[in-house]
């Protein structure tokens, strides 16, 4: 499956929350409960692991990870099946 190069849609998609602003090398998606959720594209080669990890929840998980596989997502390597997703 191809990398997401542009992960802002993608969240955008996943959370329910959509682009509200782009200025520059940032997008923000709509804030909830006073928090807002932004990206920073840069240019600079990853020498590493991810640059951020960031978790979600939800009540049903295999049905949350199909519509997370299907947006463009994809498992990380190393999870046993019923782990993380």
């Amino acid at each position: 499956m191809p990398r997401i190069r542009n992960v802002s849609p993608f969240w955008s998609e996943l959370l329910g929350r959509p682009i509200v602003d782009r200025s520059g090398p940032y997008v923000w998606l709509r804030p909830e409960h006073g928090l807002g959720l932004g990206f920073q594209r840069t240019d600079a080669p990853r020498r590493s692991k991810n640059r951020m990890h960031f978790d979600v929840s939800a009540p049903d998980p295999a049905t949350e990870q199909r519509r997370v596989e299907a947006l463009g997502g994809r498992r990380p390597e190393g999870y046993d099946d019923g782990g993380f997703r």
